[in-house]
């Protein structure tokens, strides 16, 4: 992937206390992921350039709908479809049932318009995440710490 496409890495620290404030008053506390999902989703959906995907220098094509994978190491990743279209408790139950359900095959990922990793509960605060072409665009979304968490995004410079 590194050398099919020019990547950026953008790391920048956001402050989660009101999400870790709304969190904690839910019956069943999803935890922040399901949170910045739901703020990737909704970005996405306005600056539709990320989520394009690259076929060649005339074509990028902007996609529809907001479909994000959720990649982990060692299996396919699983897809949320229409992302912007759930609340966050959708969000957080469509992230628990695909999990539950575990990999399915290589077609799993099919459709994917942007990648986002889940790094909350890892210990891990950031890393660099890799393009999963033809997608222009991965977020890891790392421990929080202090309140705060490391988002790292990675996006092909061609578009």
């Amino acid at each position: 992937s590194l050398r099919g496409a020019p990547h950026q890495h953008t790391v920048v620290r956001v402050d989660l206390s009101e999400v870790s404030r709304l969190d904690a008053r839910l019956p069943s506390p999803p935890g922040p992921f399901p949170f910045v999902a739901a703020a990737v989703a909704a970005a996405l959906r306005r600056h539709p350039r990320l989520n394009a995907r690259w076929i060649d220098e005339d074509d990028i094509r902007l996609q529809e709908s907001v479909r994000l994978a959720l990649p982990e190491a060692g299996s396919p990743a699983p897809v949320v479809r229409d992302a912007d279209r759930l609340s966050v408790l959708s969000l957080a139950r469509e992230i628990a049932r695909l999990r539950e359900a575990g990999p399915r095959g290589d077609d799993e990922r099919r459709g994917a318009t942007f990648a986002l990793t889940d790094g909350t509960g890892s210990g891990v605060l950031w890393q660099a995440p890799v393009l999963l072409q033809p997608q222009c665009g991965h977020l890891f979304v790392g421990e929080p710490s202090g309140g705060a968490a490391h988002l790292c995004l990675a996006h092909d410079l061609r578009v």
